[in-house]
């Protein structure tokens, strides 16, 4: 049996979300509003669960000392990634605007998120004891498994 890795998982997740940002984008003057919508929901549920599972690894993280500097990056992001939803269900579909943000949030995602997500978590699995990097993974495996 091959040993899970739980933070490949992670940033298969971003990897997965940033695709469907890419189809959407790229399919979005074809689209329907239905079809619009249902498609940025999707992405909406999924880049909360990224962002979920994110702060439960800061939480994780913190407890043992094992923050870093660039977790205050990788926290910028997501308080932008949230504003940006939070901005963007005000919005209406077929604005420009909205299309602008689906745009701003791949390239939040796909550059400095996946980037500082891959280095938080080596710094993690690197200074994490054995004991410490089992009790990390199996919250974050139940967190997945869950997804509560």
């Amino acid at each position: 049996i091959t040993k899970f890795d739980v933070f490949e998982f992670l940033e298969m997740e971003i990897k997965q979300v940033v695709l469907a940002l890419d189809t959407v984008l790229d399919n979005y003057a074809e689209m329907d509003n239905d079809q619009r919508c249902d498609s940025v929901r999707r992405i909406f549920d999924a880049v909360e669960r990224c962002l979920t599972t994110d702060r439960t690894l800061f939480e994780e993280a913190k407890k043992r000392d094992l923050s870093v500097a660039y977790v205050s990056s990788l926290h910028s992001s997501h308080v932008r990634l949230r504003e940006l939803m939070g901005e963007m269900v005000m919005e209406h579909l077929d604005d420009n605007s909205f299309f602008k943000h689906l745009a701003e949030m791949k390239e939040i995602l796909s550059g400095e998120t996946l980037k500082n997500t891959r280095r938080f978590h080596k710094v993690i699995a690197d200074r994490a004891s054995e004991e410490d990097m089992k009790k990390i993974e199996s919250t974050l495996a139940k967190r997945i498994v869950l997804r509560d």
